[in-house]
């Protein structure tokens, strides 16, 4: 047992001994990270062409899952006149909210768009929305519709990164518990019991390893697509494009409702501060604006955001 107290890890001070945890967590956290970005090789395969006609809800599931799908389909909807932003009436400080026009054409839409216009036949805000069930809608019709297509194209990450960050993530806990274990037997051996510290900074260095080794949706090959494609559409931040025309619903996919800033749909963006860091006074259109509307439905809706946290915006 002499080898086993009598070393020179073992006859390091306390405060010694943790500087040189941390150091090893460090190494073992960066390790794994790059083991694991290593380990994604969809960028051997080039990117597809960047093409503005993309169904923009693909890419914006692509880019955020089905929320962002979410996000994107209100505004197309409102783009395509079956939705309006509603600006809260007088002094009144409630959310803005969002109701259906009754527009007719809704049989052509695709079953995520149809519950989306029924889920607005009353007003609602942001808040209301993410706490329904049409975000989990758009999640199911996003790996439905397409989640297959972004597999086979390698552009977000598959079983396989998903495994090796598993392993990766085992063998780094191992390790990180094997020898703040050893200091652990070490002390009680020696009658030591202050380590308070050491059980701490164990955990901080596990919840860190399990939080740089958590595999993105992404691939390096989608990620590389977007920002290529984000590239191809950014010109149009410069002359707003008018309503319905040129790349605007191919931008908002791909870069955020931000992009919306400059445009008659500037509103949404605070709809959706999550998605924007703009934010516009002015409205897209009153309340009683555009055809289909029923009289004496309300604009405004009572239920608070709490200031976007919390509301999935």
């Amino acid at each position: 047992m002499n080898w086993l107290l009598a070393n020179p890890v073992a006859d390091l001070s306390g405060p010694v001994f943790l500087l040189v945890y941390a150091l090893v967590a460090a190494a073992i956290v960066v390790a794994s990270r790059l083991q694991i970005a290593a380990a994604d090789t969809s960028l051997q395969t080039p990117p597809p062409g960047v093409a503005v006609d993309r169904d923009p809800y693909e890419v914006a599931y692509l880019r955020g899952g089905g929320n962002e799908l979410l996000r994107f389909a209100i505004f197309d909807l409102t783009r395509l006149g079956f939705l309006r932003v509603c600006e809260p009436s007088g002094s009144r400080k409630s959310p803005d909210s969002i109701v259906a026009t009754g527009a007719a054409g809704s049989e052509s839409l695709s079953s995520l768009q149809r519950e989306v216009i029924a889920y607005y036949a009353a007003p609602h805000t942001t808040a209301e929305l993410f706490a329904s069930k049409l975000p989990a809608a758009a999640g199911a019709f996003g790996a439905a519709a397409f989640a297959p297509r972004l597999a086979a194209e390698r552009m977000t990450t598959g079983p396989e990164l998903t495994a090796t960050a598993t392993l990766v993530r085992l063998y780094g806990a191992l390790a990180l518990t094997a020898f703040a274990a050893y200091r652990f037997l070490t002390a009680t051996l020696k009658h030591h019991n202050n380590v308070i510290f050491l059980a701490i900074l164990t955990v901080v260095s596990l919840v860190i390893l399990f939080a740089v080794t958590r595999v993105p949706r992404i691939s390096r090959r989608g990620q590389a697509y977007l920002r290529r494609l984000a590239t191809a559409v950014a010109p149009a931040r410069v002359a707003p494009v008018a309503a319905g025309v040129g790349v605007l619903p191919i931008l908002v996919a791909a870069t955020g409702l931000g992009a919306l800033a400059g445009t008659e749909y500037a509103p949404m963006s605070r709809l959706f501060p999550r998605q924007s860091s703009s934010s516009s006074g002015s409205c897209s259109g009153s309340c009683g604006s555009g055809g289909g509307s029923s009289s004496g439905s309300s604009c405004s809706s009572g239920s608070s955001c709490g200031g976007g946290g919390g509301c999935g915006g």
